[in-house]
């Protein structure tokens, strides 16, 4: 990506299969949406802002890209505060996300399980405050396998919106003793 680029629109690279390596400048800032990479192929990327895991793309404290690819369990970095819009979206491969205490909220519109169908735990930061739009969805495009959340935050992060009242089969969501009314 060109040095003078400082973002990637949605879709820009969509199901673009043969791209499986990117470098990204100094310059850059932000992706809009996880869907900017949908159906590619990516292995690893490279900058200034990429972690040393080749995976993880952080800028200004928040998580803008996660190379998914071949990943079961991902742990969000010391640092992290933010999590991008569907950043942890669109990962066929990964059964468990611990999003660390550092993280407060999912940035843009949310959908933060988006197309995660092999999803099954979640652990939400005792920081939590906002999970954004319709984090979990049980329909085959989002998370049908999850079976279980430790949601640590004691006050309950807010949803902005749910698409429907979900039913998931053998869900068990685990929160703080303290808290339970409020999660109730």
């Amino acid at each position: 990506i060109p040095e003078s680029v400082e973002a990637i629109e949605n879709y820009a690279f969509y199901y673009a299969e043969s791209l499986q390596k990117i470098n990204f400048p100094e310059s850059f800032k932000t992706i809009f949406s996880a869907s900017a990479f949908e159906g590619t192929n990516i292995k690893e990327i490279t900058g200034k802002h990429v972690l040393g895991d080749n995976r993880s793309l952080v800028i200004d404290g928040t998580l803008v890209m996660l190379v998914g690819d071949g990943l079961e369990k991902y742990v969000t970095p010391e640092g992290v505060e933010y999590l991008g819009y569907m950043v942890l979206g669109f990962n066929d491969d990964i059964k468990e996300y611990v999003i660390s205490d550092d993280v407060i909220e999912v940035g843009g519109y949310g959908y933060a399980f988006n197309q995660c169908p092999n999803l099954e735990t979640v652990t939400i930061s005792a920081r939590m405050t906002y999970l954004g739009y319709d984090p979990f969805s049980p329909d085959i495009y989002c998370t049908p396998s999850l079976k279980t959340v430790y949601c640590r935050a004691v006050i309950p992060p807010v949803v902005s919106h749910n698409s429907g009242v979900y039913q998931f089969d053998g869900l068990t969501i685990y929160v703080p003793d303290k808290s339970y009314d409020l999660y109730m």
